[in-house]
């Protein structure tokens, strides 16, 4: 859930970035990862394909709605490969 100008919240909060890099990454690593977190962190309604560190291409879902006159965006997303690996099994047979 995004409300622009107080916050998110997300079962998957390093998917926005974090402060430390990941064990194995470069501090250059964590600071592309994380410029790729603040695009996520932008509210896109309807259907998007994005970017996401560690992941690759997300298919996200977000719609808006208003809670104490607050704009607040909830979406789902699930990476793109698994959200085409049907088809392609299809094919495959």
């Amino acid at each position: 859930m995004l409300i622009p100008g107080v916050g998110r919240a997300s079962n998957h909060p390093e998917l926005f970035g974090t402060d430390r890099p990941e064990d194995g990454e470069s501090a250059a690593e964590q600071v592309r990862e994380n410029r790729q977190g603040q695009r996520l962190a932008r509210p896109r309604v309807g259907y998007s394909s994005q970017l996401a560190p560690d992941t690759g291409m997300l298919r996200m879902f977000q719609v808006r709605f208003s809670v104490d006159g607050y704009a607040a965006y909830a979406g789902a997303a699930e990476p793109l490969e698994s959200a085409t690996m049907p088809r392609r099994w299809s094919r495959i047979r």
